[in-house]
């Protein structure tokens, strides 16, 4: 699964992510990716529509960060996951 991450201003909590399969979990809520169809909302933190291409599942999650969070939240790099946790970049600042 490869997840690409957007990143967004908010006071959420930075989501917990996992994979298994086309079973993507955000805070322990499994989110079937292969039991959607077009035009369904998957899950609030999934901006657009889950694709399947080329036998790998492409997702876009939203990424809460601080105002002050460094370049690697406000520009992170998409996720390969094949099963398992997702480690997602720190969010918060040093000095929070």
């Amino acid at each position: 699964m490869i997840i690409t991450l957007s990143p967004i201003r908010a006071d959420w909590p930075v989501p917990v992510l996992a994979v298994s399969g086309a079973v993507l979990e955000i805070d322990g809520q499994p989110v079937d990716l292969a039991g959607y169809d077009a035009g369904a909302d998957p899950h609030p933190l999934i901006v657009g529509q889950p694709a399947l291409i080329e036998g790998v599942w492409h997702v876009t999650v939203l990424l809460p960060h601080e105002p002050d969070a460094p370049e690697a939240v406000r520009f992170p790099e998409p996720v390969e996951v094949a099963d398992g946790p997702v480690h997602l970049p720190e969010v918060q600042t040093e000095e929070s």
